[in-house]
Order: structure tokens, then sequence, then C-alpha cells
């Protein structure tokens, strides 16, 4: 006298067709009167909560049975699609995996988050903002660079059951290459010849160079270069007088300040 029927989340509707064996006698179907063999289509109950579909059989004499059928309609509080913009999800996306990580450059200080439900009526909040499916939403700021920052996209079913989708967005730390690309001197010639290892160099100039220009590139585009104390890649330097030597300082900051 008693069934279980489970349905995906996503079945809204069974149809429900029943026949006595006695073909005099009547008979119901969640108290619709039904004739033998006749579909009826129940509507369920949302994604997560189970329907009970009574089919009363009554006799000529009328004696009665009852049989029930529970219909459970599977919970759905998985997510579709999610991505993270810039980056790309480690490990790819999975609706029963549940932790990621993606990683940004250092000068990445936001990222866009789009999750999609697997069950529109499934509710979602990301970092405890609600969101609607497929809308993006902007984490910002991250943490600083060499840090994590957590994203946490919980997902609610119709019943009220949870799941917690994690993502760590590793924002790379402060480069800290502070080499030289190049140096070079518009009069006279390096000695030894420039090598990023080496960080001590003299040029011979004739008596008449009263001045000459020094160019140094970073090998990293973050970091920074100052010549004899001011910033910048290239500078005039006045020598001293014929006979003396001019040190000249070249000194490069690396992203991370080293």
């Amino acid at each position: 006298l008693g069934y279980v029927v489970d349905v995906a989340f996503n079945v809204s509707s069974v149809t429900v067709t029943a026949a006595p064996q006695n073909a005099s006698a009547t008979m119901t179907i969640n108290g619709v009167a039904t004739n033998a063999g006749q579909a009826l289509p129940i509507s369920l109950q949302p994604a997560g909560f189970s329907t009970g579909i009574t089919i009363v059989v009554t006799a000529a004499n009328g004696g009665q049975n009852s049989y029930v059928v529970t219909v459970n309609r599977a919970l759905n509080n998985s997510l579709q699609n999610l991505t993270v913009s810039p980056g790309t999800l480690s490990p790819a996306f999975t609706a029963s995996t549940t932790s990621y990580t993606v990683d940004v450059d250092s000068g990445v200080n936001s990222v866009t988050v789009t999750a999609t439900l697997q069950d529109t009526n499934a509710t979602m909040t990301i970092n405890g903002q609600t969101t609607t499916s497929g809308q993006a939403r902007t984490i910002t700021p991250l943490s600083g660079p060499g840090l994590g920052t957590l994203v946490t996209i919980q997902v609610t079913a119709p019943n009220g059951s949870q799941k917690i989708y994690f993502v760590t967005v590793n924002r790379g730390a402060l480069g800290g290459n502070n080499n030289l690309q190049s140096l070079t001197v518009s009069s006279g010639t390096l000695s030894p010849a420039f090598a990023a290892g080496t960080t001590s160099y003299t040029v011979d100039v004739a008596s008449g160079v009263s001045s000459l220009t020094v160019a140094a590139q970073a090998q990293d585009v973050g970091a920074s270069v100052s010549i004899n104390g001011q910033a910048t890649t290239s500078q005039s330097v006045n020598l001293n007088s014929p006979g003396l030597s001019t040190p000249i300082s070249i000194v490069v900051t690396a992203p991370n300040s080293t």
C-alpha cells in the first residue's frame, strides 16, 4: 500500500495512472474522482520536499483500500557554473567541488565573480550579499600583494538546505627583481662590460669631457631607478676637474622595496 518515487529537482509534476482490479469499484486520486486508466497530473512541492499522493479505491460494498505514493523531489543547492575574472578557477568548476583557488597578478585589486544556480528557485549570496543567478559581483579591494582573499558563495535550496562554495583569490607577491637590464654612458666605456650581477664600474674619459649622460633601465618594469638620488633612467652628470674622479650612484628599487 505504500510506495516511494524519487525524481530530479527540476521535475515539477508527475502523472499518476491507476486502475482498480474490480471494474465496479470507484477511485479517487488526492480526492479527485478518477476513472480506471485515467492519467492525472499532480503538481509537486518545491525541490527538496516530498509530495504525498493518496489513491483510494472503494469497492461496490463500500470497502476501501488506500494506496500512498510519496514523491521525493531532490533538493538542489548546487551551482550550475562559476567564473572569476580575471583569473582561472583551479580545479576546473564542477558542481560537486566546493573549494577553488584563483591566482592573479600583484597589480590586480579586484575581481568579478559570476555564479549561476542549477535550481532557479534556490537563492544565493556572495560574501553575504544577496545575488541573483548570473549576476556579476565585484570583489574589491583584494588583500594586498602576496595575500589571499576568501570569497564565499552560499546557495540555499528551497527547503533551506545550504551548500557553500569557497574561492580563494591569491594576489601575487610584489617582485623582488632589483637588477638593471642595461647601463650605458655617453662617453667612454664601462669597465668591466655591463652584467646585471656586477655593481661597480669605471669609465675613463678625456680631459676635455666635462659631462656625460648615464642611462639605466631596470629588468622589472615595476622597479624604480634613481641616478645620483634623482628618480630617472637617464641623467646628464657634470664631472669633476681633470685628474679627479666623479662617483655616480645608480639605485634600483624592486616592487617589493628591496
